[in-house]
């Protein structure tokens, strides 16, 4: 892709044609500025580069020929867009800038980095680029390298344009020394940089090595770099780094120093060897990197990770790790390899779904997306498989994390839930037990109370008539409560039947509505049918969907204020059609909302415990729903109340 023209490229073409710097001879001192960009960036070549009106020419080259190419295949081009920054393609297959370019195709360039090189007065003439034929990326004292190469090389741009606007220009550019070049490149970077001789004598040091070790220039120059080592250094670190130095090799390793103060601290050391003009080795150039405080969070981390790794192990609860996009077992803890049956070695060659029974399939889909919508899932109930065949209850909670290398890991603690399974069934079949001897006695109870009640067997006095009312509200009340609890042990053993079809809803709430009435009467409420002007069915059970609407209008009825009204309204949605019941209730507080389904639950408040009832109807409700491929809600009215709704499946008749 050929790059855009700057918008001041005719004051750049201008500022560049006044420098007199284009087609001139080579020049040393940019000869060099590109042989050390080269070293200090490990490249295979480098460049000088000016950007011409339809050329860019080549002022220094190393490891090629100087020459030019055109403008529009100058990867240079697209640098001086950017002034103030570097442009660094770590590999130009993979830019669609690049992709095409003749010297990607042909001549194999993978790797440029490019700084800009800028007059005083702001025009980007052209830049200082590292280029190599493989993919890489640069660190960041290399990177301060470069910039530093750059910025020498735009004060020495700035001086030719001085000397071209004087009278006294001179074709020639004094040269600087290598040490210069060292200096001013020290100005630019915060990383220590020493330079020795071939037998490691420090011969300069910059001011970051000051800052970082702690002496001046004048306590080390004559010195070796053991000067900087602590006794806890590593000696195999040591000795790679004489291993490498004798073979005239480049050394990259981390390593411990002390101090003058005594402090130990670490950085990542690069050493490179430096050769003349003849090949023959002249010194070495190391720069370090501090990287004490990354080496403490690593050692925090490392002591975190153990810590981990004994829970882990020692945990009572079962705990795994799983690859997230096959669902692999990536580890376990002994009280998992223990709950499952398998060993260790059998374990990790599992995948969720070989203890995962098929049914389950729909349920881990939807806890496969709250993981990948919100990083966790759970707690989920459900059962895994022993190695034997049985199968296991399990509660899961789990979370989602990235490795090391960018890959999802799922995180699972896994309770066995066998114990709390039973004792929930015994507690359900106590229940049942009891309330089946209760019922029979109960019923006759109650219907003699009534008999006596309605003075058959006799009139009684006032106060004989009130008693007998207050026993029979209450015996009417524990059948209720029996009723409720029969009804709620079938549902959790499965042994209610649903006769599910297409039933139109219309007569079906006008039924209930007229069953309720004496009831409404009573607490002074009026139920209103927002009845919709076309029928819709749904798919229920009657006498289910019955119940589940009976409960509903009850209680709106009895927490509503007399004289007030109930509105049922029937809406469709789009696989569901939505029956709702809006009260004038005090509504539902919000720390009451996560238990409002459960069983047995009921709101604090003098007026709510007043109105009675079992604290098992919403719980029924919304299993009687769930049973019929349905759902019970629940949602604050607009400004006072309550809105339960029950979501059905639309018949497609």
């Amino acid at each position: 892709m050929k790059a855009s023209v700057p918008a001041n490229e005719i004051a750049r073409l201008r500022a560049l044609r006044q420098l007199r710097i284009l087609d001139t001879p080579a020049d040393a001192e940019f000869d060099e500025l590109s042989r050390l960009a080269a070293m200090a960036c490990g490249t295979s070549k480098a460049f000088v580069t000016f950007i011409e009106s339809d050329r860019q020419w080549l002022k220094a080259a190393y490891g090629a020929d100087r020459g030019e190419t055109p403008r529009s295949e100058a990867f240079c081009a697209h640098t001086i867009l950017q002034p103030d920054g570097v442009l660094v393609i770590p590999d130009a297959r993979l830019d669609a800038r690049f992709a095409n370019n003749p010297r990607v195709v042909e001549d194999g360039v993978r790797f440029y980095a490019g700084v800009p090189l800028t007059l005083p007065s702001g025009e980007t003439l052209g830049a200082l680029c590292v280029v190599d034929d493989q993919p890489r990326q640069l660190n960041e004292h290399q990177l301060d390298m470069l910039i530093g190469l750059g910025n020498l090389a735009n004060s020495n741009l700035a001086k030719r344009q001085r000397r071209t606007t004087a009278a006294g220009y001179s074709q020639e550019i004094l040269p600087i020394t290598e040490a210069e070049h060292l200096s001013l490149i020290s100005r630019f970077t915060s990383n220590g940089v020493l330079l020795t001789d071939t037998k490691s004598t420090i011969l300069w040091m910059n001011d970051g090595s000051a800052r970082l070790t702690g002496y001046q220039p004048e306590e080390v120059i004559g010195q070796t770099p053991r000067l900087f080592h602590s006794p806890n250094t590593d000696p195999t670190t040591l000795k790679y780094i004489r291993s490498q130095l004798s073979g005239r090799l480049p050394v990259s390793c981390e390593i411990l120093n002390r101090s003058k103060a005594g402090l130990e601290y670490w950085v990542y050391l690069e050493i490179q060897p430096i050769f003349d003009d003849h090949g023959d080795l002249s010194g070495y150039i190391g720069f370090q990197t501090d990287i004490t405080e990354r080496k403490r969070q690593e050692d925090s981390l490392r002591a975190s990770e153990m810590r981990f790794r004994s829970l882990f192990e020692l945990a009572p609860v079962g705990m795994a790790l799983n690859r997230y996009v096959d669902g692999k077992f990536l580890d376990g803890n002994p009280a998992l390899f223990a709950m499952l049956g398998y060993t260790e070695e059998e374990f990790r060659g599992l995948s969720n779904w070989d203890v995962t029974p098929i049914e389950y399939e729909p349920q881990e889909v939807v806890h496969d997306e709250a993981l990948f919508l919100h990083g966790q899932y759970g707690p989920y109930e459900k059962e895994y498989v022993h190695k034997d065949g049985y199968r296991i209850p399990v509660l899961l909670n789990g979370v989602l994390f990235e490795d090391e290398n960018g890959e999802g890991v799922v995180f699972s603690i896994i309770q066995n839930i066998s114990e709390r399974r039973r004792n929930e069934r015994l507690k359900s079949e106590f229940l049942a037990t009891v309330s089946h001897e209760l019922r029979t006695p109960l019923t006759a109870i109650h219907g003699a109370l009534r008999l006596l009640a309605s003075g058959a067997l006799g009139t009684l006095n006032d106060s004989s008539s009130e008693m007998l009312h207050l026993a029979e509200q209450n015996s009417q009340r524990l059948i209720e409560l029996i009723n409720d609890l029969l009804d709620m042990e079938k549902l959790t053993a499965g042994g209610m039947s649903f006769h599910i079809k297409a039933h139109a809803l219309t007569p079906l709430i006008r039924s209930v509505m007229e069953q309720l009435k004496p009831f409404t009467d009573k607490h002074q409420v009026e139920l209103l049918f927002d009845a919709p002007s076309s029928g819709l069915s749904a798919m229920l059970d009657p006498d289910r969907f019955t119940q589940i609407l009976t409960n509903l209008l009850s209680n709106a009825a009895k927490f509503s204020p007399p004289e007030c009204t109930v509105v049922i309204s029937v809406e469709p949605l789009e696989d569901v059609v939505r029956i709702a019941v809006e009260d004038n209730g005090p509504g539902i507080p919000d720390d009451f909302l996560p238990r409002l389904f459960e069983r047995f639950a009921q709101a604090d408040g003098s007026s709510r415990r007043a109105q009675g009832g079992t604290g098992l109807g919403l719980a029924i409700s919304k299993a009687l729903a769930e049973q019929m491929n349905g759902q019970l809600g629940y949602k604050p009215a607009a400004e006072k109340g309550s809105i339960f709704y029950v979501d059905l499946p639309a018949s497609k008749t």
